[in-house]
């Protein structure tokens, strides 16, 4: 098998490219350069909830649960993006987004703000997007388009399945939209040693096809569908395909979404496997929700994999309720399940909770 083909040179190709093409083009009609407003914006989800861990070997007394009640921040968040036209054609674009970590803060120093998204980068709508910084992965995009229950204590899908991945150090390029068909690719950079002298290297590839409708058989339906694959990002190479279909409106029963996500995952680090103790494992997850009134939704999800837990399983379901376009207000239930006969993956986690997200 021949050896993966570095992708690397393409892409500084393409910076070289973006870098001088707003200087060169239209240099007998330029137009000047405007700035533009900055976009201030956040989210603020925080939910109470009853939290239930259960560690056969962990816990506090073994073989009992651990049950919590808290108010968690879930990942709210804080930030600015905007841009600086340069012509008819090309602008500068940048984003710094921070999480708020409301309830305590990270790590030994609980730090109140943690780096989300940050970059900066040139944009063209006849070439497309080039950014370099601290980007979510185009694998990890997909996750977004489809999870349900992204960011919530026992629902979120990285609870069973690999690849929700953001790093320093990433490349991205995006193209321009064609007839709804757009692709992603992306190459990171990053390694580091920690407080040990323990090395890790984070580097590898990630790119997307994806293809977005309205209005493809009937006149209020939308379809998305996407392919990804990650190449060696945190030890991990990655096949998923995601695919969400919104029905139109049917009478007066509402709005009916489906969605779907499979993936296959390989460990590359030989000395690392999979709590089945193997170097592949796949999963996938389905999920509905039925939109019955312009204000209120019923979700549910399910997910497979032993990727993170043997045997793991994870089920959710929720209710939303709009009050206005920019604030609800939710309930949820989730559940994270491992096979407890396994000293390698045992943990059971449950949350119930009840939460307000406000976005600005």
């Amino acid at each position: 098998m021949s050896a993966p083909l570095s992708r690397r040179p393409l892409v500084f190709a393409i910076l070289a490219t973006l870098a001088v093409a707003p200087f060169t083009a239209q240099a007998d009609d330029p137009v000047a350069a405007m700035p533009e407003g900055i976009d201030f914006y956040g989210k603020v989800n925080i939910s109470f909830q009853i939290d239930e861990d259960y560690d056969a070997h962990d816990a506090p007394r073994e073989n009992e649960w651990d049950t919590n009640q808290a108010w968690h921040s879930n990942s709210s968040r804080v930030g600015a993006k905007g841009k600086y036209t340069l012509n008819d054609d090309w602008a500068l674009v940048y984003k710094a987004e921070y999480e708020l970590a409301g309830n305590g803060g990270y790590g030994s120093q609980k730090d109140f703000l943690v780096a989300r998204e940050i970059y900066a980068g040139v944009s063209s709508k006849t070439f497309g997007t080039l950014e370099g910084g601290k980007i979510d992965t185009p694998l990890r995009m997909l996750q977004g388009k489809v999870d349900l229950f992204s960011d919530l204590t026992a629902a979120d899908l990285k609870n069973v399945m690999v690849g929700k991945n953001r790093d320093s150090h990433t490349y991205l390029y995006r193209t321009p939209s064609f007839y709804g068909v757009s692709a992603a690719f992306a190459t990171v950079n990053f390694r580091e040693v920690d407080n040990s002298s323990k090395f890790y290297d984070r580097s590898g590839n990630s790119m997307s096809v994806t293809y977005e409708s309205k209005g493809l058989l009937t006149d209020s339906d939308a379809l998305y569908f996407a392919v990804a694959h990650d190449e060696g990002i945190r030890d991990h190479d990655i096949e998923r395909v995601a695919l969400q279909y919104k029905f139109g409106k049917v009478e007066e029963a509402g709005i009916f979404t489906v969605g779907l996500m499979g993936q296959n995952a390989r460990k590359m680090n030989p000395e690392k496997t999979f709590p089945t103790k193997q170097k592949r494992e796949d999963g996938y997850m389905v999920n509905a929700a039925w939109q019955f009134t312009d204000k209120d939704t019923i979700k549910l999800q399910y997910a497979k994999s032993e990727e993170v837990e043997y045997d793991g399983q994870l089920s959710a379901i929720g209710y939303d309720h709009k009050l206005n376009k920019d604030l609800k207000l939710y309930a949820y239930h989730g559940q994270v399940m491992g096979d407890e006969s396994k000293s390698s993956s045992d943990r059971t986690l449950k949350s119930t909770g009840i939460g307000v997200e406000y976005s600005f």
